[in-house]
């Protein structure tokens, strides 16, 4: 697990409401913890969303993708 420390000043960019009715006064010390629970996909899934990036790249390699733009210009014309 990552950590960072971090101080709170008055106007700092903070929580718009704090969680779990935290109120730190300006200077507080805290330690952030960033937790990462993963995908939550089984290794079936996994296998899939592996099987289809690497069919992605084998169709890339192979000239048969659209530019991002033109991609991008298909969708917002079916929004109509």
């Amino acid at each position: 697990m990552r950590t960072k420390r971090s101080s709170r000043y008055v106007g700092a960019p903070a929580h718009p409401r704090p969680r779990f009715g935290v109120d730190l006064p300006d200077g507080a010390e805290v330690q952030i913890a960033v937790v990462d629970s993963g995908d939550q996909l089984d290794d079936e899934d996994r296998a899939r969303l592996h099987a289809a990036i690497e069919q992605a790249h084998d169709e890339l390699d192979r000239g048969e993708g659209i530019p991002a733009a033109e991609f991008l210009a298909d969708l917002r014309s079916r929004r109509g």
